[in-house]
């Protein structure tokens, strides 16, 4: 699990300069220092959101599938 999160927090912070060039561009310059701990709370809000979709996705799924395979067997 600390791997993980290293290298999540590596990969993140390569992609994310890149990622706000990308969507900020001209307005790159405008970002204030004293919005990091805000962004980083909504970043951080954003995964857990997307983390909770993705177990619920799997909980769906699994349920799915062996609904489907009780069903098989009729």
């Amino acid at each position: 699990m600390q791997s993980d999160l290293a290298e999540f927090f590596e990969e993140f912070s390569t992609e994310f300069p890149i990622a706000l060039q990308r969507s900020l561009g001209d307005q790159l310059g405008d970002v204030k220092p004293r919005w990091a701990k805000g962004a980083a709370n909504r970043v951080a809000r954003l995964l857990s959101d997307h983390i909770i979709e993705l177990e619920r996705k799997d909980d769906f799924l699994g349920n799915f599938f062996a609904g489907e395979k009780g069903h098989a067997c009729d």
